[in-house]
């Protein structure tokens, strides 16, 4: 029963590792038709659309903890609205440099990845805070040996 179990793991994570490859091959795909077709660079765009998410996505959080606490929630919505109209003005952008069902199909493609990409960006930065905090942490409290020279 064990080594169904094991093989039942390394089957699933094989299956979604198949599955992160294939989506990543059909981003490069669709990013490498619309270079040939539009002369649009994907990535530079979607990169754009990582700030914008990211800032939608942590001026909401600001304006969650704000609303908790009592505290100033302006700064929040200021987040959230320079997101926005990022956001407007690459869909505009995409717009004009595609057509318009390129530039939904791309934006929602955009959304997706930039979504993910913000969540598990923020994860990864906080275990690389936390990991930065032990080094410093064992760095600096370690003890060093203390050497006496003239001992009375």
């Amino acid at each position: 029963m064990l080594v169904l179990s094991i093989l039942g793991v390394i089957a699933c994570i094989l299956f979604v590792i198949a599955v992160i490859l294939l989506i990543v091959f059909l981003i490069l795909k669709f990013a490498a038709h619309l270079d040939e077709r539009f002369y649009y660079n994907f990535f530079r765009t979607s990169l754009v659309m990582l700030a914008a998410v990211l800032l939608v996505v942590g001026g909401s959080y600001w304006y969650d903890e704000a609303t908790k606490s009592g505290g100033d929630m302006l700064n929040g919505l200021i987040l959230m609205m320079t997101g926005g109209i990022i956001f407007v003005g690459l869909i505009a952008y995409t717009i004009w440099k595609t057509n318009l069902f390129y530039a939904i199909l791309i934006t929602l493609v955009q959304i997706g990845v930039a979504a993910l990409l913000a969540f598990f960006g923020m994860i990864a930065l906080i275990i690389a805070a936390g990991l930065l905090f032990l080094y410093i942490l064992f760095e600096l409290g370690s003890t060093q040996t203390v050497y006496v020279v003239n001992e009375d």
